[in-house]
């Protein structure tokens, strides 16, 4: 595990230093709450990303993301976790955005499953109020959530 992550970093900052003119790092975190069937068994979410994103037109910006997801367990079960490793795109009209994560998130301790997450917020300069929904598809199990978090741009 600890390979695959330091292979994700790796591959995550090594791409940017082929435009580093260009660059747009962006450290969020964000909580929710679990919705689904994931409610039943858990508590709360809480999670943290980092993502480098490439702007064309100065609108539209595309890149990777790694982040890290913990759905707190209830009532004697385990937390769940993942490590969410995905392509990131939006668009920001005024100060408005819009986007959506989408890859596969790793299972720490547990299996690992399709990853989406839209997302709309409003920037202000260098930090963002972001409201998304999270979804970790796995066979026959789904992990989500609706949350709320900050990304501050780096």
């Amino acid at each position: 595990m600890k390979k695959l992550l330091l292979l994700a970093f790796t591959a995550l900052f090594g791409v940017t230093s082929a435009f580093s003119q260009d660059t747009n790092y962006r450290f969020g975190v964000n909580a929710g709450s679990p919705v689904g069937n994931s409610g039943d068994y858990t508590t709360f979410q809480v999670g943290a990303d980092i993502a480098y994103a490439y702007s064309f037109l100065n609108t539209i910006e595309l890149g990777g993301l790694v982040g890290y997801s913990n759905f707190l367990g209830e009532d004697g079960f385990d937390n769940v976790q993942f490590v969410p490793l995905a392509l990131t795109g939006r668009t920001t009209l005024a100060t408005f955005l819009v986007g959506a994560d989408v890859g596969y998130a790793v299972g720490l301790g547990n299996g690992g499953g399709f990853y989406f997450r839209p997302k709309v917020g409003y920037n202000f300069l260098l930090l963002s109020i972001i409201a998304s929904y999270s979804e970790v598809s796995r066979s026959g199990d789904n992990f989500s959530s609706v949350n709320l978090g900050v990304e501050i741009g780096i």
